[in-house]
Order: structure tokens, then sequence, then C-alpha cells
């Protein structure tokens, strides 16, 4: 029987490039109908049909990238054009925040360096990635306001309400990702009640950015954005404290930018389209004692 063997160069490309690699193929492959059909149809020899078809297809676009970028622009064309990108701001090149002088904000920025490099970094300095691999930016995950009931509140979960005050670019110390510290200023604490956190200022960390590095702008993760947060603007911020790095990350949002709740995410929006978001049409005081009294009911539960 006939095997499908990666050659020389493909193996020694794709141990250079290892993580990138593995994230093209996952974009482009495994997904696709072919890969399906030789999984379940072919059952044990799909396996192998599938592992001859990614090494020639990862083989394709690591050796020869100006077609890969080709693909990646297809890609990128037949999706959905953003008029508005909420993450405009991201595109803007500013020095990466300096590195802190006090063992503790040290401690701190490594932890937050180690999260983001764990979560959204593909294993090497963005020095040695390619223009159109830097913009790329993750798909969003499913968030918590999709359903037409309010979202039980977790352990660490904490919803406020604040202004993105400001922010900082940080490239991490591996250079491997660029991340967004937002600065909130919390106006109110919705959940839990015992929080002192009102009148004070937050960190939301979000991958991407832009820096100066090496006398050159690099960006990171700036792929357009339809959702998210913006400078300036005021919102029910619904979020996961990490204390290893004392951050938190946005699960999801509501806009309160003119006057009544306004979804702010890609599920909540699917929702309030189908008639099912159970915020709909409030004012910001109803929405505010809405959301109070459920999650005050939640924490006594």
């Amino acid at each position: 029987m006939s095997t499908c063997v990666p050659s020389k160069k493909f193996v020694r490309v794709f141990k250079k490039r290892k993580s990138f690699a593995i994230a093209r193929f996952a974009r482009y492959y495994t997904l696709s109908p072919l890969y399906i059909f030789s999984i379940v149809v072919l059952g044990t020899n799909g396996v192998k049909v599938s592992a001859c078809l990614a090494s020639s297809l990862l083989t394709f676009s690591i050796l020869f990238p100006a077609r890969s970028q080709d693909l990646d622009r297809a890609h990128a064309s037949s999706r959905h054009v953003i008029v508005n990108s909420a993450n405009s701001w991201q595109e803007e090149a500013h020095r990466s925040k300096a590195a802190p002088n006090s063992q503790r904000a040290l401690a701190i920025r490594a932890a937050r360096d180690a999260y983001i490099d764990k979560v959204y970094g593909l294993g090497v300095p963005l020095e040695q990635l390619e223009e159109q691999h830097l913009a790329y930016r993750f798909p969003n995950l499913p968030l918590l306001l999709g359903s037409s009931e309010i979202p039980a509140a977790f352990r660490d979960e904490s919803v406020f309400v604040g202004t993105f005050d400001a922010f900082d670019p940080v490239l991490s110390k591996s250079h491997q990702t660029i991340y967004e510290e937002i600065h909130i200023n919390v106006e109110r604490v919705l959940y839990p009640e015992q929080s002192d956190l009102s009148g004070s200022m937050i960190d939301i960390l979000v991958p991407g950015g832009t820096v100066l590095l090496n006398g050159q702008t690099k960006s990171y993760h700036t792929a357009q954005q339809e959702y998210g947060l913006s400078p300036g603007h005021r919102y029910v911020l619904f979020v996961e404290y990490i204390p290893k790095g004392d951050f938190y990350l946005l699960r999801d949002s509501i806009s309160l930018d003119s006057g009544t709740a306004r979804p702010n995410s890609p599920a909540a929006t699917s929702a309030a389209t189908a008639g099912k978001w159970a915020f709909t049409g409030l004012s910001e005081p109803a929405l505010l004692t809405r959301l109070s009294a459920e999650l005050k009911k939640q924490q006594h539960q």
C-alpha cells in the first residue's frame, strides 16, 4: 500500500513555522466538505487521505506565500463587509507601554504577557511573521447575551457600568503578541453587591494592537470587528476577573450611548433581530433596574 510521505523541505519548513501552519490548516481545511467526507464516509482510510491532503495544503500554504495571500484575500472578501469598525482605534500606532519599575507591577505585566501569548500567540516573534498573518483575528467566541434570558452570573464574573477611558498597547516581552490594556472608569457595580470598585479604574485586556517596533509600525490582530469596545463610549460590561495578572476579560457588553439598551455582540444582535433579546427597547434606567434585580436574585440563590 502506498503512503503519503511529506518531503524533507516540507518537514523543515513546517517545523520552523509549525504554529502558523496549524492555524492556516484549521482555517482552510478542517471545516471543508472534503475533510468531512473523508472522515465520515471513508472511515479509517479517510483519516489517511485527510493526512495526505493536509500535508499538501500546508506545503502549498508555506512554500507559496504569494498564492497563500491570495487565499487570505478571497477568504476576507467572502465575509460580511464592516462599514464602521468598532476596533479601528487598534490600528493607531503607539509606542508599546513602558516596562514597569516596581516588582509587583513587573509580576503583573509578566502574567498578562504569558496569558495573551498562550491564548493568542503563534509561537514565534512577530518579526518572523508575514504581514497577512499579523492581521488575522481569531473568530468571535459565543458570548453571554445570545438568549432571551438574563445571563447567569458565574463565580468570577462581575457586571459594571463603565466608560472606555483610555488604552495602552503592549508588546509582550516575547514579542509574540500585541494586546491592549483598556482602562475602564467604573461608574456603578451591578454585581457582586459587595464590590467596592465604583469610582475606580480597571483594566480589560483584548488581543491586538499597533506599536512602533524597531522603527517600523507593527500591527497584530487588527482585522475589522463589527462589535467591541470603543474609546469614550459607555457600556454595561460583563467581565471575568483573572487574579494572576489583575485584569479582566470581556465576556459581553451592552451599549448605553443611545440612552437605550443596544446589543454589542453577534449573538445578542442575532437574538434582537429575531425578537428574542431580553433588553430590546429598555431605557438605561429600566435596563439597570432589571439587571440589578436579576443579578441580586442570582447572588442569593
